[in-house]
Formats: C-alpha cells, sequence, structure tokens
C-alpha cells in the first residue's frame, strides 16, 4: 500500500486509495466478510500517489472479541494489475476474433453464392473456390503469425502470388515501402492480388512467356489522413479486349475494397495491357 512495515493503516487510509468507482464493492465485500464470518476476498483498483491504477486482490480474515464485537481484519493485498492486463488483452483478442470471423464468413458466404451461380461447372466452380478460399487463408495466417492484426502488404503480395511465380524478377515488379495493413483490409487485398493474377493467367500478361506484371503501391497524406494507392499494370501480353460484361472477379475486389475500407478500384482494358488501381484510405 506504498507504505513501510511500521507505517499505521487504517480502513479509512485504506479506502483513500480505491478508485471511486470500486469503493461500494471493498465495502460490501468486508461487510460480508464480517458479518458472516467467512474469507474476505475481492479485487479492485487502487489509485496511487503518482497516480498510477493498480488492481489488488484482497484476502482475509476478520477477528471477533468473545462476544462477537468484530475487532480488525488480518491478510495479504497482492498487486494483480499485470493479471488483469493480462485477461483484458485476452478480452480484446477475443472480441477482434469474433469480429473478423463475422467478416470472414460473410465475405465466404457471397464469394460461394457467387461462384457457383456463374461456374461453367461443378467442377471449375470447386477449383475456382479453392483458390479463393486459399487466398484469405494466406491473409489469415500473416494476420496471426505477424503483429496481430496487421499484416506487411509486401509480404502479403509475395505470398499471395507465389503460385503465379513471383519470385521470377523478370515476370513480376514489386515497388513500394514497407505498409502494415490493418485486418479488415489484409484478406481484401489477398483476394485482390489473386484474382488479378489469376485473370492474368488465363488472359494477360502470364498467359505467355513474355508478358511482365508491374505492382506499385505508395502512400500519400490528404487533409482526412493517409491514403494508400496501388496499382497492377500488366505489359507483353496478348491484346486486352474489354469484356462484354463485367466478371464476378472484378467486381469482387471492386466491392471488397470499397465495402471493407471505403475505397475505389478501377479496372481499365488498355490494348497494351490490363491495368487495376485502387486507392484506400488508411486512417
Amino acid at each position: 500500500m506504498w507504505r513501510t512495515p511500521n507505517d499505521p493503516l487504517t480502513l479509512d487510509d485504506l479506502r483513500e486509495t480505491i478508485h471511486p468507482e470500486d469503493r461500494l464493492l471493498q465495502i460490501e465485500a468486508i461487510d460480508q466478510a464480517v458479518k458472516d464470518r467467512c474469507l474476505l476476498e475481492a479485487e479492485y483498483r487502487l489509485v496511487t500517489p503518482a497516480g498510477e491504477l493498480k488492481w489488488v486482490q484482497i484476502r482475509g480474515q476478520a477477528s471477533y472479541a468473545p462476544d462477537g464485537t468484530p475487532l480488525s481484519i488480518t491478510g495479504i493485498t497482492q498487486d494483480i494489475t499485470s493479471r488483469r492486463q493480462a485477461q483484458g488483452h485476452r478480452a480484446l483478442l477475443a472480441r477482434e476474433l469474433s469480429h473478423r470471423l463475422k467478416n470472414t464468413l460473410a465475405s465466404l458466404q457471397a464469394i460461394v453464392s457467387q461462384t457457383i451461380r456463374r461456374a461453367a461447372s461443378l467442377d471449375d466452380a470447386g477449383a475456382t473456390l479453392a483458390a479463393r478460399i486459399h487466398a484469405m487463408a494466406t491473409a489469415n495466417d500473416l494476420l496471426v503469425n505477424e503483429d496481430f492484426g496487421k499484416a506487411s502488404l509486401r509480404t502479403l503480395v509475395r505470398r499471395t502470388l507465389a503460385p503465379f511465380g513471383v519470385e521470377d524478377k523478370a515476370r513480376f515488379s514489386i515497388i513500394g515501402a514497407e505498409v502494415e495493413l490493418p485486418s479488415n483490409l489484409t484478406a481484401a487485398y489477398a483476394l485482390v492480388m489473386h484474382e488479378l493474377a489469376t485473370n492474368a493467367t488465363k488472359y494477360g500478361a502470364l498467359s505467355n512467356e513474355s508478358g511482365v506484371v508491374e505492382i506499385e503501391w505508395s502512400i500519400d497524406t490528404n487533409a482526412t489522413g493517409r491514403e494508400l494507392t496501388l496499382s497492377w499494370r500488366e505489359r507483353g501480353g496478348p491484346p486486352v479486349v474489354a469484356p462484354a460484361r463485367t466478371s464476378f472477379g472484378t467486381q469482387l475486389i471492386q466491392r471488397l475494397l470499397a465495402s471493407e475500407a471505403g475505397g475505389v478500384a478501377t479496372v481499365s482494358y488498355d490494348p497494351s495491357g490490363l491495368s487495376f488501381l485502387a486507392k484506400v484510405p488508411l486512417d
């Protein structure tokens, strides 16, 4: 209690250090222990002379005069601040996981529905779904294994595009400073990279031996905060022809960035190569 063993400590002294919101709890715990002659056990917050907030656990037993009059309470007070902070951290993680799981399941439900609806066959639907789910799993692994709740954009790009040969520097150019993505954007960008690479493999720069994909990002600061700009440009592939209708993959990446972070994404079908540009606020 921030005193030496020789300093007297009265009940009033103790109550003065208790956080105002917890004083009634401490009074009720003592009154109940004295009345029922049971073990006193309570946890509450104290305010140190320096103004720091500490959690303590008090355990004690009352002693009584022969006529039953309570005389004193003898016990120990233990600093449990670290334990309480750990409990709070675990509760925060649990809420974050719950929120992330709900968002992931909602996205997955939409992806499954649209993939099956637009697939030419069940086999095609199964293969497409498996690849998209793998991209989402990659994002989840990054969030868990790195700084919880954030993921490196560069690492995300490389891991998501690993099946497409991203380590081949003759085919892929990646330029951008280190950026940490919040959890709501990590899965979105993993799916964006996957959809763009899949399209490039089927129809674009990755469908031949000479095509090149250029990925570049930067962060700008404006009146509303930081904004992430990411571009994907294809060169050297077959001549690009705009599709008669927008594919689900294109709709998916545009909707994801809009719904997850209020961003804007555009796809341009230049004959020399497809281009993708996304602007997403980070703050």
